[in-house]
């Protein structure tokens, strides 16, 4: 089993509007709710994929009751610490599916107390015992520390299971310091860690060689329309997308994340589990809402892949 962890899990909210006006009324053709947050999305493609899959994290108020009743639709298990105040929402406006022209809303969230934190460092090596990898994704909320992903990795690593980490900033940096079995930060979150401003493969090469050595196997970065590198132990793997027209990009990075992970569940090398990876993030960007996407969509993407 997989544990797809969102600390800062959300309902989100897509509106479909024909032509957005500022100070002006303007009516929804379309409304889709689905339960959000990174971990969550990388659970719903997970769950399309085949692979047994839990969320947890936290979730409060009316908001967490909605995201975990959101999961139950999709039959995708969840365990979350409940808290007090209101799961957050995020909101996006799509002017037309036809574009790309798309305006995004994201509430901060609950805050989430000490309390709260050891309830879960009470549960996680149990979440770790039972799965083979324990996904941490995305940002913290109020009242974690930094060093938040950084305590769970560890717990995870001491309970023999494999923590895998998404996350941006200083939860990343600090997240890597607790040895995380896989990374994946995009172009933007990669080089923000290097402190550099353009992508040079020497670079990621050099970054991902120094990660080896200290024990984290995999060290991927996502360049959008570009594809995505991947290095395992120093083995680099490329692969580029297929050639789409973009729907909604939203939660195409949580696909890449699943569509990776389920092919490291099975034990598929590192190509193939990349190449399954691009197809899955493609299949996202196809669709409305992210990790809305279907195992037919995926199967066609990845045939293209293959073919080039």
């Amino acid at each position: 089993m997989i544990t797809a962890v969102t600390f800062n899990a959300a309902i989100d909210k897509t509106y479909v509007i024909n032509c957005f006006r500022k100070n002006e009324v303007n009516r929804a053709g379309k409304v889709i709710l689905e339960p959000g947050g990174k971990g969550n999305n990388v659970a719903k493609v997970l769950k399309v994929l085949g692979i047994p899959v839990t969320a947890s994290g936290f979730a409060g108020g009316i908001n967490g009751q909605w995201i975990e009743m959101l999961l139950e639709e999709k039959e995708i298990q969840h365990d979350f610490i409940r808290i007090a105040g209101e799961s957050r929402m995020c909101i996006s406006i799509i002017e037309d599916e036809s574009t790309q022209e798309q305006t995004e809303l994201l509430e901060k969230g609950p805050h989430v107390t000490e309390g709260d934190w050891l309830k879960w460092m009470g549960k996680l090596s149990g979440y770790a015992a039972k799965s083979r990898y324990v996904v941490f994704s995305g940002s913290l909320p109020e009242g974690l520390s930094s060093d938040a992903y950084k305590e769970s990795i560890k717990i995870v690593n001491e309970a023999g299971s494999k923590a895998v980490l998404d996350s941006s900033g200083l939860a990343l940096i600090k997240g890597i310091e607790g040895v995380p079995h896989f990374i994946k930060p995009n172009r933007h979150e990669f080089l923000a860690l290097i402190q550099k401003e353009e992508f040079v493969m020497s670079d990621f090469i050099s970054f991902a060689d120094d990660l080896h050595t200290k024990g984290t196997e995999y060290v991927c970065v996502t360049l959008g329309k570009e594809g995505a590198v991947l290095s395992h132990f120093g083995k680099i793997f490329a692969a580029a997308p297929p050639s789409i027209k973009a729907i909604n990009a939203v939660g195409s990075g949580d696909a890449f994340f699943a569509g990776m992970l389920a092919g490291l569940y099975r034990k598929k090398d590192p190509a193939e589990a990349l190449n399954l990876a691009i197809a899955s993030s493609a299949a996202n960007a196809l669709q409305l809402a992210a990790g809305s996407v279907s195992i037919k969509e995926i199967t066609e993407q990845l045939k293209k892949i293959q073919e080039t």
